[in-house]
């Protein structure tokens, strides 16, 4: 086989939910896990294919062409939820047709590795950060060499499970720039506020503890940042080289760092492109010390939107899942934003272990009037779900939660779907009648001002957006025609 016929990895990013997709940005989401670990491989030298069964059609197509180049390894990332069906589809697919190992990483195997490597279909899992321990692995691989010297991955060795001992966490610093040459650009722009933008990370983690929230586990509620210098120097040279209008972070908190953070945007300003920032994460309490300097100088550097987790109305709620904000914090920062043209998103969840309906009518009256002062502002209410490695759900194993004990039966789980034991019926009906009408209750209906969304489902949308809010105020879920109309047409179909 020439080099130039040669695949030595495969990785595949399975589609992570089930449905029909009405925001046609979102076929398009880079898959950046993915890149992340790909980056070191190829700078080695290792020739790596990227497959993407949300962008590409054919997939399962170039999926069997690659493995008849006999690759090293094929690898998948994958998170909990529907995502998963999809990763033991695209497993149970090369099992059938090469001798590769399957590799796993992300988020679910990270933090449960030895029940996914129990799968007949997973031969190896790598857990937590994948750019050391993959490259490491590949090596391994091409050389014959034992397992059981690589950290941070789990194995099957003679009938038997085997982990070994855990890697540290990375310096983003010292990793290479992403390789965005391993997938075309231009497919994986995202048409957002009217420019099309690409997906990248400037950071990892968070330093606080959230009770509901992977990254405590994954990150080791720890923030690390590329520095500002190099973030503007990557920065402008994607937008360089692919004629870039702007970018969506996916940092979980862009702002760990105040001074990087101010640096980079100052970088951005002085730069002169006038380069969009669509999405910037940041939590309610960092927003509300910033003093205004700090918020015309996003508006400057091309913020339009941040997104900020508030997660319920419902004080008592908020300390239970050790949010750290309040809610004299949340109403300051959301009358304060309207000057700076700057569109807060923000983020609730329903259906946590031990909540009332009284405290979920709090979370709902407390958006009515968030959007009442503020008319620009985008919610988004979803349902909670326990995950794995998170200190809620032990909260949750109390209130008659069966955690699972395959990897399979992790499919149901997500935000869209409602299978809590702790909510009756009448509760669950409630929450799905909110899940939906909420998402109309704005000036930006439907859904999103940063996603493109097919003009007739916005002008539908504006047309039920009166019915959206009778249901919404009085907390109405009773003849839900035209939210079982919506899911016979996909937009809501549930996960399970």
């Amino acid at each position: 086989m020439s080099n130039v016929d040669r695949t030595d990895i495969v990785l595949v990013n399975p589609r992570h939910r089930f449905g029909k997709e009405i925001f046609r940005s979102q076929r398009h989401v880079v898959p950046l896990s993915l890149l992340a670990v790909a980056t070191p491989v190829d700078a080695a030298g290792y020739r790596v294919e990227i497959i993407d069964q949300k962008t590409h059609p054919q997939w399962k197509k170039r999926l069997l062409a690659a493995l008849q180049r006999e690759p090293l390894c094929v690898g998948l990332t994958c998170k909990s939820g529907p995502q998963i069906a999809h990763a033991l589809e695209i497993s149970r697919l090369v099992k059938q047709h090469s001798s590769a190992p399957v590799v796993w990483g992300g988020v679910h195997p990270s933090l449960l590795p030895a029940q996914t490597l129990e799968n007949e279909f997973v031969d190896i899992v790598v857990q937590g950060e994948g750019e050391e321990t993959f490259l490491e692995l590949v090596d391994t691989l091409k050389h014959g060499g034992r397992l059981d010297g690589v950290k941070g991955i789990w194995y099957k060795a003679n009938g038997e499970l085997r982990g070994n001992p855990t890697r540290p966490l990375i310096d983003l610093n010292q990793q290479p720039p992403l390789a965005y040459h391993l997938v075309d650009v231009h497919e994986h722009l995202e048409m957002k506020l009217g420019n099309p933008l690409l997906r990248t990370f400037t950071s990892r983690g968070c330093a606080y503890k959230c009770t509901f929230c992977y990254n405590v586990g994954f990150n080791q509620a720890m923030w690390r940042g590329l520095s500002a210098e190099k973030t503007i120097e990557r920065l402008l040279d994607l937008a360089t080289r692919y004629d870039l209008k702007g970018f969506i972070f996916s940092d979980d908190n862009f702002f760990g760092d105040l001074d990087r953070a101010r640096r980079i945007l100052e970088g951005l300003t002085e730069d002169g492109r006038g380069l969009v920032l669509a999405k910037l994460d940041i939590r309610a309490d960092i927003l509300y010390d910033l003093d205004d300097d700090f918020l015309w100088l996003m508006k400057k550097a091309g913020c339009s939107v941040l997104n900020v987790g508030l997660e319920s109305g419902s004080e008592r709620i908020l300390k239970l899942i050790k949010k750290g904000i309040t809610i004299p914090q949340i109403l300051a920062i959301n009358s304060r934003l309207k000057p700076f043209d700057i569109i807060p998103k923000y983020s609730f969840i329903m259906g946590y272990p031990t909540e009332t309906r009284e405290e979920l009518g709090q979370t709902v009256s407390f958006i009515l009037h968030l959007i009442a002062e503020n008319p620009d502002i985008v919610k988004s209410l979803n349902f909670y779900t326990p995950l794995p490695g998170t200190e809620l759900m032990d909260l949750a194993v109390e209130h008659g939660f069966s955690v699972p004990e395959r990897l399979e039966d992790w499919i149901p789980f997500n935000y869209r779907t409602v299978n809590l034991p702790w909510l009756s019926d009448d509760r669950k009906k409630l929450m799905e009648m909110l899940h939906c009408c909420t998402n109309f209750l704005e000036n930006h209906s439907f859904f999103d001002p940063k996603i493109d969304i097919h003009p007739i489902f916005r002008h539908l949308a504006k047309l039920y957006r009166p019915f959206a809010r009778f249901r919404v105020e009085k907390m109405f879920y009773r003849l839900p025609l035209e939210i079982r109309l919506f899911e016979a047409l996909g937009l809501y179909k549930k996960q399970a």
